[in-house]
């Protein structure tokens, strides 16, 4: 989560071109954010939209990376020789 302040639609969209293009350079990290809705907010998690009332304090709690979990920008894992049909991408069978 990478917040901001509020901002015309077009200025929204220079910053996501850029972030897409030259990224947004180092960024500050935190393990667990939390904030008060002061109204209704919409949620998505996992694909499903839900929503939480007012006054609810929202907690986002970042889980460390376990070995076996790579960062997107991270190059795949290389293949492991006698894998299989999985081309040794991790797959279990």
């Amino acid at each position: 989560m990478i917040p901001f302040p509020h901002a015309a639609k077009w200025r929204v969209l220079l910053k996501a071109a850029r972030a897409a293009t030259t990224g947004l350079g180092d960024q500050p990290s935190v393990a667990r954010y939390e904030f008060t809705a002061l109204k209704p907010m919409p949620y998505q998690l996992d694909g499903e939209v839900r929503s939480v009332p007012a006054n609810t304090t929202v907690r986002i709690e970042s889980a460390p990376l376990s070995p076996d979990r790579h960062r997107l920008s991270d190059p795949p894992p290389a293949a492991h020789p006698g894998a299989g049909g999985d081309q040794g991408r991790g797959m279990e069978h």
